[in-house]
């Protein structure tokens, strides 16, 4: 082999010393040497300038910068992005710069009364009568409200309302756009849209903006704020002329009123019935309003759908400036959820330094270019709900062994059952496995096993009995709590010997007798 020319590499700053090789950088403001690091260490000065506490897992440039104080290899602005990019706790810890990801998407606006937007508006203080919420339902097409004040925010409250004041009076519709709400996710409501035939359609969790009607909710209160004043109580008797108010304007996206779109012809106010231009030209050359109205309907629907397409465009074009385009998921990918966790004082936790994201989770259904079904790793089969797309991070690692942090939930805990749970977690972030199942009945031959706690009082004879089997006796050899069980209609027997209070209880099943050996075992002297 041609010998190595040594020359070059001191040209560019390369020093041998003492075995070790160093570098001057020209581009340093001292004249400290770096040290030339070989692959192999690669990862451990990554690890020791980024993952300790005392470098704070900061970015690429201050974690380059500290590395270039001291070390040197060709790959390192590269090395230390790829590190950063992979590091699981910079991924659930650290805020994004990042515009949010996902377009604004335009869904084409369809028939009336075809597609309903329903949410829950309160609570509100107590109505004379007993009523703190308002279900607030939304024709997507039309813009037409209906308002409906109810005593409890039940599934079954919303879905009587729900079929006796809407349904039943303009017709089923072919899907209904809610939260996730427990209102609308329960049992109740999902058998009345199976019975029904429409369909459910969930917006992303933490993801309001998805639902139509959540802007109309923002003018119920501001209107409801002025009508009631001072007296909070009397938002009732405001809800006929709020909904009188909002489906009288007209709407910027349409073009038209909510009434004009639904009965062909624009509702009279109070101030019309007084300046009546019929009372000029009601007589017998009169045409009814009627005719010409459904004349133009069809015109008026094309027209209100061309305007309502042409301000989503307007919107679009002025809302993407502030949003990326998002990754694209398949169904098998693994993905970080962002969570949003509330502090607790009386348990020392607090949101602050609580993590931004959990996971990982696995992508089980694409619903939309931005929505997507997500559920644990360990249970697929089991959807957690549909989040955007700015919700989701790409998670940077193989699934492997890796333990799952699961999505934090609020709320009373569910009732434990036969069927494993999913590892869920309480407030401080502790992980707690799934209940097991209900051990297998005992019958009357199975032999009863001594408890683990008998079975090391056996192996220590020599050791004294806990406190509380060492009572002062009434019976011989038996502690008190024992000798005053008395079962109904039989009188207590003293007992002499432990065969005898076997014999008297010979007549109970396998579970009872074991835990009767274990209490009426005598005291040691």
């Amino acid at each position: 082999p041609s010998p190595i020319d040594y020359s070059r590499f001191t040209d560019r700053g390369y020093v041998m010393f003492s075995g070790v090789l160093y570098r001057y950088s020209t581009d340093a403001d001292t004249d400290h040497p770096q040290l030339v690091v070989p692959k192999s260490k690669v990862p451990e000065v990554l690890r020791e300038n980024h993952d300790l506490p005392t470098s704070g897992h900061y970015g690429v440039e201050k974690t380059v910068q500290r590395i270039a104080t001291n070390f040197y290899w060709p790959t390192l602005h590269r090395d230390v992005a790829n590190h950063i990019k992979t590091c699981l706790t910079c991924q659930r810890y650290k805020p994004s710069n990042l515009k949010p990801a996902g377009l604004i998407q335009t869904p084409v606006l369809g028939q009336r009364f075809e597609t309903f937007a329903i949410d829950l508006f309160g609570p509100l203080p107590e109505a004379p009568t007993g009523e703190k919420w308002v279900l607030a339902i939304e024709d997507v097409c039309t813009r037409w409200m209906e308002l409906f004040a109810l005593p409890n925010a039940t599934a079954e409250a919303c879905a009587r309302c729900l079929i006796d004041e809407v349904i039943l009076r303009y017709g089923t519709p072919r899907r209904m756009i809610s939260d996730n709400g427990p209102q609308f996710i329960s049992e109740v409501m999902q058998k009345v849209a199976h019975c029904l035939g429409f369909t459910q359609q969930l917006i992303p969790v933490y993801h309001p903006s998805a639902n139509p009607e959540e802007r109309r909710n923002r003018d119920l209160k501001t209107q409801l704020a002025i009508i009631c004043q001072d007296d909070h109580t009397s938002w009732k008797e405001a809800l006929p002329a709020v909904r009188f108010a909002m489906n009288t304007s007209r709407n910027a996206s349409t073009g038209y009123t909510p009434a004009y779109l639904t009965f062909c012809r624009e509702l009279r106010t109070p101030y019309e019935v007084h300046h009546d231009l019929r009372a000029v030209v009601d007589n017998e050359n009169f045409v009814a309003e009627i005719t010409p109205y459904l004349k133009r309907m069809d015109q008026v629907l094309s027209r209100a759908r061309a305007n309502h397409e042409h301000k989503q465009d307007n919107t679009k074009k002025y809302a993407d400036h502030s949003r990326r385009d998002a990754p694209r998921y398949a169904p098998g990918d693994y993905v970080l959820v962002q969570v949003h966790v509330l502090s607790k004082s009386n348990k020392s936790f607090t949101s602050k330094f609580a993590p931004r994201r959990d996971g990982p989770y696995v992508i089980t259904r694409v619903i939309s270019p931005t929505s997507y079904q997500i559920a644990h790793v360990n249970q697929p089969d089991s959807p957690l709900g549909n989040y955007h797309v700015s919700a989701l991070t790409p998670y940077p690692y193989e699934v492997a062994d890796t333990p799952v942090c699961p999505i934090r939930r609020r709320g009373r805990p569910k009732k434990p059952s036969s069927v494993p749970q999913p590892i869920t977690s309480n407030a401080n972030g502790d992980v707690e496995e799934p209940s097991p199942t209900q051990p297998r009945e005992l019958s009357l031959a199975d032999e009863p096993q001594p408890r683990r706690s008998q079975r090391l009082q056996e192996a220590r004879p020599s050791q004294r009995l806990p406190r509380r089997f060492q009572t002062t006796t009434n019976l011989v050899g038996f502690p008190r709590n024992v000798a005053q069980r008395k079962p109904k209609g039989e009188d207590v027997t003293p007992l002499h010997s432990l065969n005898a209070a076997q014999a008297k209880y010979s007549s109970r099943d396998a579970s009872s007798m074991m835990t009767f050996n274990i209490l009426v075992r005598p005291v040691e002297p």
